[in-house]
């Protein structure tokens, strides 16, 4: 018997660019935040920013 598994598919580009990853995971190993998609793109982009600088930018921009 065919056992069909609900899997997620986010595709993380390159840039600008179509390259990228692809992963590929369980339904059940993903968890819906419910926060603003605005408050996400900065927690990204901090986090970025402070792998760099070494500064908790994230608190001091929300």
């Amino acid at each position: 018997m065919l056992r069909i598994i609900p899997l997620l598919l986010q595709h993380l580009p390159h840039s600008h660019a179509f390259s990228g990853e692809l992963f590929i995971v369980p339904t059940e190993n993903v968890t819906l935040l419910n926060v603003p998609s605005a408050d996400v793109m900065k927690m990204t982009v901090l986090a970025e920013c402070r792998r760099i600088v070494g500064k908790d930018l994230w608190h001091q921009a929300v």
